[in-house]
């Protein structure tokens, strides 16, 4: 649901952040494996988290200091649009 309304724009990158194992996560846009990212501070990022309810998949859960890290430029003389969903965690 979620992943079909994103890829349908056909986006250059888009990273479902859904990986089990490893340290890539896969680029599912446009731009394909070229564009994959590596998972940085790797004890960090918590992989195979809670995700959305509905479409079963898992999510990344990122702690203090990891991210994850694009290889190469991308064209910076251009408009681009942002997309992200994220749960912060609720306190008291």
């Amino acid at each position: 649901l979620v992943s079909s309304t994103f890829t349908g724009d056909t986006p250059d990158i888009y990273y479902r952040l859904n990986e089990t194992s490893g340290t890539t996560v896969t680029n599912y846009g446009g731009l394909g494996a070229a564009k994959n990212g590596t998972i940085t501070n790797t004890g960090d990022v918590l992989l195979n988290q809670s995700g959305f309810a509905y479409d079963g998949a898992g999510a990344m859960r990122f702690n203090a200091s990891g991210y994850v890290e694009i290889s190469g430029n991308y064209a910076v003389n251009a408009s681009y649009t942002l997309s992200a969903w994220f749960l912060m965690p609720m306190t008291g």
